[in-house]
């Protein structure tokens, strides 16, 4: 991954494997967290965020009958 380890659900050996690899690699467990911020301040800030619900209001407003 990018920014994060997958492990299949309901399988705690697989999330404990990725916990111990991230422990035993923290420059994997940096680029994970540098990777993961710079999607968080992209895709998910506040501003974003308020931009794409003033998107939706917009597109329904435009969409509704006259």
């Amino acid at each position: 991954g990018v920014n994060g380890l997958l492990v299949p659900a309901d399988d705690a050996s697989a999330l404990a494997a990725a916990v111990q690899r991230l422990v035993d690699d923290p420059g994997l467990a940096g680029a994970f967290g540098r990777a993961a911020r710079q999607r968080y301040e992209a895709d998910f800030s506040i501003g974003t965020m308020i931009q794409a619900t003033l998107d939706v209001y917009r597109a329904c407003l435009e969409a509704r009958p006259a």
